[in-house]
């Protein structure tokens, strides 16, 4: 076989087959030069979509092909060892990463959509900043890694938890090509783990609740408040359902018991991206509430004009519920009334930390919503409202299956999954609010 060297990047081969002579391009790895891509010049030729299938026999001929393949991108001498900023984000890639593929294969639903590309965004936004340009796979250390850390720290930008997740986009793929065989060793294992105390749940009382619930009822009936919002609320203050589950609500899943229980099936969850999956924990349940509330739930499900059965639907898709954000800035604006009404400091404003707009003034938000902030309030609050009051009034095995937080061993040995049994947590949970009948004021 003929040898004739081109360039630094590659060089090309004649092999005399029996029928004729084939020409063939190399591709050395520049660090391990053990290490070689192998490309027929033929095969180059029909990649770059050359329709002429004449056998190439001049060496001219075949470097020009070759390098033409090389412009055009067609030839990535790096497939063992990518940039490594291109292999985590094509890692998080939901759509064409190998390993997600895999994983929901294995085990369906266990990486979602909108988690994969929180990380993958996380990286790119705060990670991939404080990666060496041109760093490759094999050439992370931890030492590298616990730079980007330090960098992050020393920014002062992100708070530990966030910094934890840039550590996370980064580790799991590490893991993985560890695993693979990719690397020699994963320099995650020795980086120095991130203590940060997560900020408490923030959670309203009793009276708080109460006033938040009334206030939103009356504003929505006098038409300055969406309904919709209200009923979301309300909904994840009796049961415990977390926002995507009320979102992916629809009315076929309410069954209507007696006159004063109905019980809900929660089968699916809504996401941004993901759109409609089977809820956290990857199994349905079933949970009670007042009969009064499923009653409104439905009334406001055939009020939807968009055939889809969903109860808190969207007027601008056809498809999808109502959105996420637009609940939650409605929601928050009701909160930051509820607690400038109590402290008294309606139409005050107040800096927002040390936030500055495009123009280095300080930005400023209301005070109600810096309450808010600092209390950690949020539409999981309902949640939690709804787990810190059944706590010591139901059964912990109870407790964990309305809310779905049993464990597959649990699932296994115990479940209520009975009318007698729902209605039984139903007489509890009915109760967590002065809220008995819609047609009179909280508390009355």
């Amino acid at each position: 076989m003929e040898e004739v060297k081109e360039s630094i990047y590659y060089y090309l081969a004649k092999k005399q087959k029996p029928n004729r002579t084939y020409w063939y391009a190399y591709f050395p790895d520049p660090d391990d030069p053990k290490k070689v891509t192998t490309k027929s010049v033929e095969s180059l030729r029909k990649m770059l979509r050359i329709r002429d299938r004449t056998p190439i026999t001049r060496k001219q001929e075949a470097i020009i092909i070759t390098q033409r393949a090389i412009d055009a991108g067609l030839i990535d001498r790096d497939d063992s060892d990518p940039l490594f900023a291109d292999y985590v984000k094509e890692f998080w890639d939901f759509d064409n990463s190998k390993y997600i593929r895999r994983r929901n294969k294995k085990n369906p639903n266990s990486i979602g959509k909108d988690y994969a590309l929180n990380l993958r965004g996380t990286f790119i936004t705060n990670g991939e900043p404080h990666i060496p340009n041109n760093l490759r796979l094999s050439q992370v250390t931890t030492a590298i890694i616990e730079d980007v850390i330090n960098d992050l720290i020393d920014e002062g930008r992100l708070s530990m938890a966030t910094i934890k997740r840039v550590v996370q986009s980064m580790s799991v793929p590490l893991k993985e090509a560890a695993r693979l065989h990719r690397i020699l060793t994963n320099p995650m294992l020795a980086v120095d783990s991130i203590s940060s105390k997560p900020k408490e749940r923030g959670i309203l009382t009793e009276s708080e609740m109460v006033a938040l619930l009334s206030y939103m009822r009356s504003e929505s009936e006098a038409g300055r408040f969406d309904r919709q919002v209200y009923l979301a609320s309300i909904l994840s203050a009796y049961t415990g359902m977390r926002q995507g589950e009320v979102m992916g609500l629809k009315a076929e899943s309410i069954t209507l018991v007696n006159n004063q229980h109905g019980i809900i099936l929660i089968n699916d969850a809504f996401a941004k991206y993901a759109g409609f999956k089977t809820p956290k924990g990857k199994r349905d349940r079933k949970v009670p509430a007042p009969r009064w509330l499923c009653d409104q739930l439905l009334e406001m499900a055939r009020l939807n004009t968009n055939n889809n059965g969903l109860i808190f639907w969207s007027k601008r898709s056809k498809t999808n519920p109502i959105s996420a954000s637009y609940i939650r800035d409605t929601l928050y604006a009701a909160i930051a009334d509820l607690f400038e009404k109590g402290e008294g400091t309606q139409g005050e404003t107040v800096s927002d930390g040390n936030k500055k707009d495009k123009n280095d003034e300080q930005i400023m938000i209301r005070a109600g919503e810096a309450t808010r902030r600092n209390r950690n309030i949020s539409f999981h609050s309902f949640r939690h409202y709804f787990v810190t009051q059944m706590r010591g009034k139901l059964t912990e095995n109870d407790l964990r299956s309305v809310v779905g937080h049993q464990s597959e061993a649990m699932t296994d040995n115990y479940t209520h999954d009975t009318t007698a049994g729902l209605l039984r947590i139903g007489e509890v949970t009915s109760n967590i609010l002065p809220f008995p009948n819609p047609a009179k004021a909280i508390g009355e």
